[in-house]
């Protein structure tokens, strides 16, 4: 049954260029029990391939393919070894040694697949005789592409603010990957190796909440930090003229040739610490920082070595500091626009436009000592990809108040690295989690307490439900009471955490919850007959809880971020309110 049902699927599949195939000494990459094992390895026997959906990666191309149930997975099939050897010999260890790279991708995508942000792998086997491993499919767009369609301008370039977010995420990962065992390098960062996840939440949706689930795939070049020694993409005899699967473009130095760097240099998180930086000066300039022939000839590697270390990267100057109408570059920037109308209210008039360039640019050029710092020839002079991401988040905490500050003409926040800085912002980041705590701690104590001492009052009390009709009569608990007056404190909190990446949103699901709640518990005390004045202690004890819980949804509001903007929680003026319906629009600047 289950094969005519393959079958009949596999008919309707061709249709779409898919093919069936059979994956043969399947291994599961993780430990199961017996009775697991065959209902999993079942699972990935029989899968139809996409043709239309095939990609090269590494030492292998890859294809989306579908179960007979419908999961949609990614098959990683080992691309067959050069045959172009002179004699059987040297076919034989081009065969070897094409084994040993797609066994070693194999091994490190399976370790690291506890991570989010790698795809999971959940096995290996043949496809038609050739290695293959079965992975998550993920659906989204490159970098590549998120480059292309979020650009402000002309040259490519996007916003300052989503890059520095971007490459805050990207380090993020860099840095949780130095907690898998004893850690791990990618070494082939590049735009088109690192995608946006879209299953969840749309590109536009991530963009507007400033958090990215970014995956990296590829892992073709990659090397365990405990290894002892570097897995390259090319054999030994080549390993001078090549440049050891890395994207020259983003490539570190000590990745491009051989015979510059010695081994070792190459298995270190350096190196994607190098290439991480090179991607933020492509998202924040358009392209990258040297200019390196990265065609579909592979480059010559020892000459962008030279490049490399020879030569100053290209000057950054940003969306801002080179947009010729900085009202063009902020029509695509919503969120910068708004904060600057907000910040622009309390001035004498609208800023001019030149002025409004000078500060933006004066704000952006922060990520400039961040991005040089990742670019430095010697590896060892690099900061470690903990402190640039804690200098990025910084630099994304303070944009808008540093938008007020340079319009005003004041000192900006630093978001300089080092440990006087990482103090600094862990010592008022830990303030205000002791405040919001605090606040939460208070505003559920109040709760509490007024819920058990409402119940106290009113246990054993003698009820009748509803109005007096006699469905229910008798003593009621007061735990029950205690309870139900509980009930919209929790609502709300629950729909506070539905949004607890929007704030502002979040604070005001939380009230609308928590007020529908109140409706309907006062509505039911109301229905109920109670001794004389019990009705309007519950109705007060329902007042002064919701009251309190309404300090623990604006604390979670205005304290979840290390630095708040000055207009956090402030009533809004109709001069401000006249500014933001202006920057909605498109946003325009008087001349100079």
């Amino acid at each position: 049954m289950i094969e005519a049902m393959c079958t009949t699927l596999g008919e309707s599949l061709q249709q779409q260029n898919m093919r069936l195939v059979r994956v043969e000494d399947f291994q599961p990459a993780e430990a199961l029990a017996d009775h697991e094992r065959n209902g999993f390895v079942g699972r990935f026997s029989i899968l139809f391939l996409d043709d239309n959906s095939l990609q090269h990666g590494g030492v292998g191309q890859i294809l989306k393919a579908t179960t007979p149930l419908g999961e949609v997975l990614a098959v990683k099939q080992m691309l067959p070894p050069d045959a172009s050897a002179d004699t059987p010999a040297a076919q034989r260890a081009a065969a070897a040694f094409a084994q040993d790279q797609f066994e070693q991708e194999y091994q490190v995508s399976k370790a690291l697949s506890v991570l989010r942000s790698v795809p999971r792998v959940y096995g290996r086997g043949v496809i038609n005789g050739t290695p293959c491993m079965i992975m998550e499919w993920i659906e989204g767009i490159t970098l590549t592409e998120v480059a292309r369609v979020m650009a402000v301008d002309d040259e490519g370039r996007i916003s300052p603010l989503v890059a520095a977010r971007m490459g805050r995420d990207i380090f993020d990962i860099l840095t949780s990957m130095s907690y898998v065992a004893d850690g791990f390098a990618h070494r082939d960062l590049s735009l088109r190796n690192i995608m946006v996840d879209t299953s969840r939440q749309s590109l536009a949706e991530q963009v507007e909440e400033g958090r990215f689930e970014l995956r990296l795939i590829d892992f073709g070049s990659a090397v365990a930090l405990g290894s002892g020694a570097a897995a390259t993409n090319t054999s030994p005899a080549e390993a001078p003229q090549k440049h050891y699967g890395a994207t020259p473009a983003f490539a570190s130095p000590e990745m491009l040739a051989g015979v510059f760097a010695p081994e070792a240099a190459r298995v270190s998180p350096a190196v994607d610490v190098y290439a991480a930086g090179s991607i933020l000066y492509a998202l924040l300039e358009g392209r990258p920082p040297f200019n390196v022939n990265d065609g579909e000839e592979v480059p010559d590697a020892a000459a962008a070595y030279r490049v490399k270390t020879q030569f100053a990267p290209g000057e950054l100057t940003g969306a801002h500091g080179a947009a010729v109408d900085v009202a063009a570059v902020l029509a695509h920037e919503p969120e910068v626009a708004v904060a600057v109308a907000m910040a622009s209210a309390s001035l004498d008039g609208m800023p001019s436009a030149n002025r409004l360039r000078l500060a933006l640019s004066k704000i952006d050029d922060a990520l400039l000592p961040l991005v040089h710092a990742t670019l430095q020839v010697a590896p060892e002079k690099r900061p470690s990809a903990a402190q640039i991401r804690d200098a990025l988040q910084l630099f994304c905490d303070t944009y808008h108040d540093n938008i007020s500050r340079a319009l005003h003409g004041e000192p900006l926040i630093s978001c300089a690295f080092g440990e006087d800085a990482r103090r600094t912002f862990k010592r008022k980041r830990r303030t205000r989690k002791i405040i919001r705590v605090a606040l939460n701690a208070a505003s559920w104590a109040i709760c509490a307490g007024v819920a058990m001492l409402t119940g106290l009052l009113t246990d054993s009390m003698d009820v009748s439900f509803p109005f007096g009709m006699g469905l229910y009569e008798g003593a009621i608990p007061g735990a029950v009471v205690g309870v139900a007056l509980l009930i919209p404190a929790v609502v709300g909190m629950l729909a506070q955490r539905r949004a607890r990446f929007r704030p502002d949103k979040g604070l005001l699901q939380a009230i609308i919850g928590m007020l529908i709640s109140d409706v309907v518990v006062c509505v039911g005390i109301a229905a109920c007959t109670w001794p004389d004045g019990v009705v309007q202690t519950l109705f007060a004890a329902v007042f002064l809880m919701s009251a309190a819980a309404c300090i623990g949804y604006v604390a979670n509001c205005a304290f979840v971020q290390p630095y708040a903007s000055p207009q956090l929680g402030a009533p809004v003026n109709p001069q401000q309110q006249e500014a933001l319906l202006l920057s909605a629009a498109v946003y325009e600047l008087p001349e100079e």
